[in-house]
């Protein structure tokens, strides 16, 4: 036996690994380093496509790094935007959106995601889901950022057509503070 997950990001990355099928069309909203975009990549195989969204300059090119290390570059489109703009893409049949929010690691913590353009481009994102598409969210609310980002957010699925989406949050209570915890939201029809 061991222990199932430790946070929230390893157990979205084990589902990633079995939901997302060769040739797949998928959305990293927030390309950050580039860790979820490259298991992305690998996940869709040759046949697939990642598109991946940072509003940083300095995280599209830490993900470009790593793609062409990778050998996946063909594989992924790399937009520096707003994820608020994902509409801008025109992107349809999407089988998962990833969204890992808060600030890029190593950077100024003074950019970070906010609640309403996050808000934003999760109601771009489920326009842009085939049915049964998945939406995973990873969100901090331990900065005073993320915690008014977690309370905006609350706000806004509990909002979402149960007829139409299943809302689902995972978090672990018994940790100190405020833990990250992630939303799974999964396009029914």
């Amino acid at each position: 036996m061991r222990r199932l997950v430790t946070n929230t990001l390893e157990l979205f990355h084990n589902m990633i690994r079995t939901y997302v099928s060769p040739g797949d069309h998928v959305l990293d909203a927030t390309a950050g380093n580039g860790n979820d975009t490259i298991l992305l990549a690998e996940s869709v195989g040759e046949d697939g496509k990642v598109y991946a969204v940072d509003l940083q300059q300095t995280a599209i090119c830490k993900t470009e790094e790593r793609l062409i290390k990778a050998g996946l570059t063909e594989r992924v489109d790399l937009h520096c935007m707003n994820h608020a703009q994902i509409d801008r893409l025109g992107l349809v049949g999407l089988s998962l959106v990833m969204f890992n929010l808060g600030y890029l690691p190593g950077s100024e913590k003074k950019v970070a995601t906010q609640g309403e353009s996050t808000i934003q481009a999760i109601a771009a994102s489920l326009r842009a889901l085939r049915p049964l598409g998945l939406i995973l969210i990873t969100v901090y609310p331990g900065s005073d950022s993320g915690l008014s980002e977690h309370t905006e957010l609350q706000e806004f699925w509990q909002t979402l057509d149960q007829q139409v989406y299943d809302v689902m949050e995972m978090k672990f209570p018994n940790r100190r503070n405020l833990s990250p915890y992630g939303v799974m939201i999964q396009k029914l029809r």
